[in-house]
């Protein structure tokens, strides 16, 4: 069945929109890269994915909102509605990101480094360095706290420019399909890129045979997150004050 071209258009730009936001935004990557280094694949891919779900739904529900009030109450209302939720979003999401920082580095802790191979040649598996699968999902986060997170993050006021198209669409079945898309290219962009940076951090290290840089790069992205953290609550405070 062939689509008609304003349904692809539709698609297309909501899929290539939520991809390239999930992964240009300063705090989303900050979001999630203390979660997923030093994590075998299977669950890094599953902490960007729950993340990027929690925020193409928020995102969804932004975009339906928008809609709605454009039909309401106009586009010029509908601007200051959701300038002035989206601003305190951001200045939560600012805060979020401190705790996601904090708590990266003290749950950094959680990694063990596993004394050298007594026979040259022969590597330690950076996985057993760490004690259990459980103990892996402590560390990362709980799989409800992370999709939170990513809810809080599709409300911020970064969401608004890539949802754009969504609001000029002139039916709603073609706006529901770019939501629709947008929320699937989010989870597939940030599953890959979550995916490569677990499974990356894992093998670094025993390529280069040292199972605590995984401890290391925790605890270097869990420092960014709590600096665009800060820097994110003072922008959205100044603007929530304005």
């Amino acid at each position: 069945m062939v689509l008609p071209a304003g349904s692809l258009t539709a698609i297309v730009g909501g899929t290539l929109a939520g991809a390239l936001h999930a992964v240009s935004g300063p705090d989303h990557i900050a979001a999630v890269l203390p979660r997923c280094i030093g994590q075998k694949w299977w669950r890094a891919s599953e902490i960007g994915a729950t993340w990027a779900f929690g925020h193409g739904l928020s995102a969804t529900f932004l975009g339906l909102a928008a809609v709605f009030l454009k039909n309401e109450a106009g586009r010029f209302s509908t601007g200051l509605c959701l300038q002035s939720f989206a601003s305190w979003a951001e200045a939560l999401v600012g805060l979020s990101l401190v705790y996601i920082g904090i708590s990266g580095i003290r749950e950094s802790k959680h990694f063990k480094e596993l004394p050298k191979s007594p026979n040259p040649g022969v590597g330690l598996s950076l996985s057993s360095a760490y004690n259990s699968e459980p103990a892996d999902r402590e560390r990362s986060g709980s799989s409800k706290t992370i999709l939170l997170n990513g809810v809080l993050h599709g409300f911020s006021l970064d969401s608004t420019p890539s949802l754009a198209l969504a609001i000029a669409l002139p039916s709603f079945s073609l706006c529901m399909s770019f939501l629709l898309a947008y929320c699937a290219g989010t989870i597939v962009s940030m599953t890959m890129v979550t995916t490569l940076v677990g499974e990356g951090s894992v093998r670094l290290g025993e390529g280069l045979d040292q199972p605590n840089i995984a401890e290391k790069l925790s605890m270097v992205s869990s420092i960014i997150a709590i600096i665009v953290g800060v820097v994110w609550s003072a922008k959205a405070a100044l603007k929530c004050l304005r």
